[in-house]
């Protein structure tokens, strides 16, 4: 049983560095009915706006979603309980472990990156989400033809995230109707009311 989370500020940025505890494969095969090993991940759900529209909107599907902030696990974990979303599995933890463990026994369809934490300062852009060695773990459990939808509000750090994947072949800038649907994050709405412009871009992953 989740314990209730009391409603209060949560924190903000967290040091995924402080995450260096190995995790195990996720077992889902045991707890999820018919289990396929196919998923869609999406890496910092906040709040879980996006994770709980999506999972609603595509029942068939099967969601794992990765947050570093406990609080916001079990926050979100209470959310899809009180609304029966039943199609997600939460886990706490930075994504470098998710992908070197927690992932292992899964093969990814789609990757979901939205208002990723920018780390303004220059001495901790190495604690930036996509960076070279993402994406080399990431590859592994990628199905060809998986997809990548990423979202900002940070200028610098769009053209930083599309400089990284532009060092990978195997990412192709792909042309989508996804962005017209329900892919806004709680941090959408702090977006707007500061009038910031959304930078989005989406890749297909294709190794042949």
């Amino acid at each position: 049983m989740i314990k209730k989370v009391n409603k209060r500020r949560f924190r903000t940025h967290t040091n995924p560095f402080n995450y260096d505890k190995a995790m195990p494969a996720l077992n889902l095969k045991d707890t999820v009915p018919n289990f396929k090993g196919l998923v869609d991940v999406e890496f910092g759900f906040g709040k879980g706006v996006f994770l709980r529209s999506w999972a609603k909107a595509h029942p068939e599907r099967f969601l794992v979603g990765f947050e570093i902030r406990k609080l916001l696990v079990s926050y979100v974990q209470e959310k899809c309980e009180r609304e029966s979303v039943s199609n997600v599995c939460l886990v706490h933890g930075a994504a470098k472990n998710g992908l070197e463990g927690s992932l292992q026994s899964c093969k990814i369809e789609n990757v979901f990156i939205f208002h990723p934490d920018p780390w303004f300062k220059k001495k901790h852009h190495k604690r930036r989400l996509v960076n070279k060695t993402f994406i080399e773990n990431l590859m592994p459990l990628l199905v060809e033809g998986a997809n990548l939808y990423i979202l900002t509000d940070v200028e610098e750090l769009f053209i930083e995230i599309q400089e990284v994947f532009n060092a990978f072949p195997s990412f192709k800038k792909s042309k989508t109707s996804f962005w017209e649907g329900p892919y806004e994050s709680h941090w959408s709405a702090f977006s707007k009311e500061e009038n910031r412009s959304h930078y989005k871009v989406s890749y297909s992953f294709c190794v042949k």
